[in-house]
């Protein structure tokens, strides 16, 4: 069996999720709430705003337990 979100995080969870859009040069660490989590996708909630935010299973490698991980992985990422 591959990789599966459900095996590693729980609903209500908090993650960090780095997001990078490198098509717009963006890239920004979120404070996440696990809100619906599938074997492929997680939907992550940012606290206070109301704002999901879909995570696609491409994107795993860039979730994160704690800021400090997540903010090691941003400062690697470069634009051309």
């Amino acid at each position: 069996m591959g990789f599966n979100y459900e095996d590693l995080y729980e609903k209500g969870q908090d993650i960090y999720y780095l997001r990078v859009l490198s098509n717009l040069h963006i890239k920004e660490v979120l404070f996440l709430e696990t809100r619906t989590i599938y074997p492929d996708v997680i939907i992550g909630l940012i606290p206070n705003k109301g704002i999901s935010i879909y995570i696609d299973i491409n994107e795993k490698d860039n979730i994160f337990d704690n800021r400090k991980d997540a903010m090691k992985k941003y400062k690697t990422i470069k634009f051309k």
